[in-house]
């Protein structure tokens, strides 16, 4: 499992609300057996058992109808068995568009104390909608390491050209783990320097949780770190 995922399902664990979690199949089970302390093999033992904090949401249709998000939407309400709650919803690249759009005020406010994974069999005919509510660890690769064009602007930052970042801010369009790479290279960089300020590191660990955890806009979070240093 990826550092950053843990990461988040460990702030999950100590009762913070996260986004839905794109991922793939074979993280699922991963990712139900770190946080319910479990030791499941694969999806068929979830489907043969009987878990009172688990739903499984899947569909032998070719698409997922609205009926079956009303559904999803119905037993959200549901009060957490003990700690919390998890919904698996699978191959959310079936859902009609109806039944997308009627999920987006589930993703964007989700209850306290539910933890919902997705999974996906064709992430390119995910609507920007969703996707845009979602914390993506659908690929297996690290998604957080920066690239040597970036880390190279980080690195000119903290020394003597400092505009070409600010290109990053206000022209670049890169994806939001892109963000967040900068931003713990940012880290990085500024706890190797002799003139560590502990304020300026602390909010900047709390901006990452934040981008990971919530809609925060990593383009703000950049804007504001850069502008304080």
């Amino acid at each position: 499992m990826q550092k950053e995922l843990q990461n988040i399902l460990d702030n999950f664990l100590s009762w913070n609300n996260v986004q839905p979690i794109l991922c793939s199949e074979s993280n699922v089970i991963s990712i139900i057996n770190f946080v319910n302390n479990l030791d499941l093999a694969d999806l068929q033992e979830l489907r043969e058992n009987i878990f009172p904090n688990i739903f499984l949401f899947e569909t032998e249709d070719k698409t997922f109808k609205i009926e079956r998000t009303r559904d999803i939407i119905e037993k959200s309400s549901i009060k957490p068995w003990e700690n919390f709650n998890i919904f698996v919803i699978r191959e959310i690249d079936k859902f009609s568009i109806a039944a997308s759009n009627s999920l987006l005020k589930l993703f964007e406010d989700v209850p306290e104390r539910l933890l919902i994974i997705l999974t996906t069999s064709a992430k390119d005919n995910l609507l920007e909608t969703i996707r845009s509510r979602i914390l993506d660890f659908w690929s297996d690769d690290a998604i957080y390491e920066i690239s040597p064009e970036n880390k190279i602007v980080v690195d000119n930052f903290f020394s003597w050209y400092k505009t070409a970042i600010l290109d990053i801010i206000f022209w670049d369009k890169i994806l939001r783990n892109e963000y967040i790479a900068i931003l713990e290279y940012l880290l990085f960089k500024l706890k190797q320097s002799n003139n560590t300020d502990e304020k300026i590191i602390n909010k900047i660990l709390n901006w990452i949780i934040a981008i990971n955890t919530t809609n925060t806009n990593p383009k703000y979070v950049l804007d504001t770190i850069i502008l304080e240093l």
